[in-house]
C-alpha cells in the first residue's frame, strides 16, 4: 500500500514496502504469502475486514494468520467498525503479528469527522493487552472536529500512546 511505502522510504531511504492485500477466499493463500515473501520491499500482508457474516474463525482469515506465521510477515488488519472481530482474530491466532490499520477507528476521506470519532476508543484501549499485536497511528487528524493543531485529538491520542505504549505506536 502506498501509506506503507512512505512510511519506509522515510525511515530507510531508496526502499519500497509494500502491503499485499490477501483475498481471505483465496484456498492458495499459502502459496501466493509464499511468492510475495520474495518481492523485494515485501514487508507484511493484508486483511481488510469489510465484510459482514465473516467472523474470527473464518477459515480464511486463519490461513492467512498461520501463513504469515510461516512466511515470518506480520499482518496489517483494517479492521475498523469491527474491533470485536478483530481482537477475536488476534486471540485466535497468538503466534501472529498483527498491525492494528489506522488506530482501528472509522476514519472519513473527506471532512466532517463523525458524530462521535473516538466512540471506539475504550475498545482500542483493551486490544493493547495484546502483545502480538501493535497499532498504526495513521489518519487521525481526520477524526478532528477542529482545524489544524487538532486540539480534540491529542487527549485521545494521549491514551492511546499511554496504554500500546509509544514502542508499540507506528
Amino acid at each position: 500500500d502506498a501509506s506503507y511505502a512512505v512510511e519506509v522510504q522515510r525511515a530507510h531511504p531508496g526502499r519500497l514496502a509494500i502491503v499485499k492485500p490477501l483475498d481471505p477466499d483465496d484456498p492458495a493463500t499459502d502459496d501466493v504469502v509464499a511468492e510475495w515473501k520474495k518481492t523485494s520491499g515485501a514487508v507484511g500482508i493484508r486483511i481488510f475486514w469489510t465484510e459482514v457474516g465473516r467472523g474470527a474463525d473464518d477459515p480464511g482469515f486463519n490461513r492467512i494468520a498461520r501463513a504469515a506465521v510461516r512466511y515470518d510477515l506480520p499482518v496489517n488488519l483494517h479492521c475498523w467498525g469491527n474491533l470485536d472481530g478483530g481482537t477475536a482474530l488476534i486471540d485466535r491466532n497468538p503466534d501472529t503479528r498483527f498491525i492494528i490499520d489506522h488506530i482501528g477507528i472509522l476514519q472519513p476521506r473527506v471532512p466532517p469527522a463523525p458524530a462521535e470519532p473516538w466512540r471506539d476508543l475504550p475498545k482500542v484501549i483493551e486490544l493493547a493487552k495484546r502483545k502480538n499485536a501493535v497499532i498504526k497511528i495513521s489518519g487521525a487528524c481526520t477524526l478532528s472536529k477542529q482545524p489544524y493543531p487538532y486540539p480534540d485529538i491529542w487527549d485521545p491520542l494521549a491514551r492511546v500512546f499511554d496504554a500500546w505504549g509509544i514502542d508499540r505506536c507506528l
